[in-house]
């Protein structure tokens, strides 16, 4: 439990998330996007990106129900954490069976 004023950093909120990743059982929809092309099939955990005070990580956690962003600063402090509400995209058998083996393709086989 952290005090108030207390920075929470990185470990508290893999504490709080658990270690960040895709843990979605399908292709997901959202108001705002799909993922069934980024995040289903190339899951982002951690990746740098340039932001206006230098470099900050990104860590993304997914599920069926919520998608959550976190921004990380230089000094592994949470700047902006965004949570977006998604649900699985309806399938048949046939595609459900191809989606989950094209993410498992990817997964022993990493584009990078």
């Amino acid at each position: 439990m952290t005090s108030k004023g207390e920075i929470l950093g990185r470990t508290g909120v893999e504490a709080i998330l658990g270690p960040a990743g895709d843990f979605s059982t399908g292709p997901l929809v959202s108001d705002s996007f799909t993922t069934s092309g980024w995040s289903s099939f190339h899951p982002v955990k951690e990746s740098p990106i340039c932001g206006d005070g230098g470099y900050v990580w990104l860590a993304m956690w997914t599920s069926d129900e919520v998608s959550v962003i976190v921004l990380f600063d230089k000094d592994g402090q949470p700047g902006i954490l965004t949570p977006i509400r998604v649900k699985r995209m309806e399938q048949g058998t046939f595609d459900n069976l191809l989606w989950r083996a094209k993410r498992q393709w990817h997964r022993w086989f990493p584009e990078e």
